[in-house]
């Protein structure tokens, strides 16, 4: 619950940086519980196609590290 609860209150972060740099930490914390999906999921809420790209590039490296 508590994750959601941080996902949301990101979400609501009015400056597009800080709310994407919020977003990514979430991302990763579902990418390094093994949780695929719901790293997607919150990475796929960030408006900037830029800033989605370099998360989803973090996300795979995340999990090849994880193997």
């Amino acid at each position: 619950m508590l994750v959601e609860d941080a996902t949301l209150s990101a979400a609501r972060i009015p400056d597009p940086a800080r709310r994407a740099s919020a977003l990514r930490e979430i991302a990763l914390f579902h990418a390094a519980d093994g949780n695929t999906r719901a790293a997607l999921l919150v990475t796929a809420t960030i408006d900037n196609a830029g800033m989605r790209a370099d998360i989803e590039l973090a996300l795979a490296e995340s999990l090849l590290a994880a193997g």
